[in-house]
């Protein structure tokens, strides 16, 4: 008896300790509201604050995903496009005046992170760019 209570006991605590907040529900969808993060553009040392809002569209059989991006320092927005997860990844186009960038980001703890290349970028110029999960 005392080894169950000692195993139950270990699977709560590892249970616990890996508990992060949700930044999807059961069916991989990103978790709706306001997400933070920030941006940088290729060749500045700016990073600016960004704002996610994250939402869907439609029925419960065909949920579209929408995420706007708001340029929190100088108040530009974009509405993000082919918007596609899969596993870890999260990948979306910023389109832009002059040109699009194309982002992919990978999960880490409570938030993606990753890179953006404009289709206008020379080789190996990108933009860094992070999104946190809004706060419960």
């Amino acid at each position: 008896m005392k080894g169950i209570r000692y195993s139950i006991t270990i699977l709560c605590a590892l249970f616990l300790l890996s508990a992060s907040p949700a930044m999807s529900d059961e069916s991989g969808l990103l978790k709706a509201g306001k997400w933070k993060g920030f941006y940088n553009m290729t060749g500045e040392d700016k990073f600016y604050q960004i704002q996610f809002i994250v939402n869907y569209r439609g029925s419960e059989e065909s949920k579209d995903l929408k995420i706007e991006m708001i340029n929190l320092d100088n108040g530009l927005r974009y509405q993000l496009t082919d918007i596609k997860i899969e596993g870890s990844q999260l990948q979306y186009k910023i389109p832009g005046n002059s040109d699009t960038k194309t982002c992919n980001l990978e999960k880490n703890d409570d938030k993606y992170e990753g890179e953006c290349l404009s289709d206008q970028a020379k080789e190996g110029e990108t933009s860094q760019i992070s999104m946190r999960i809004p706060a419960e």
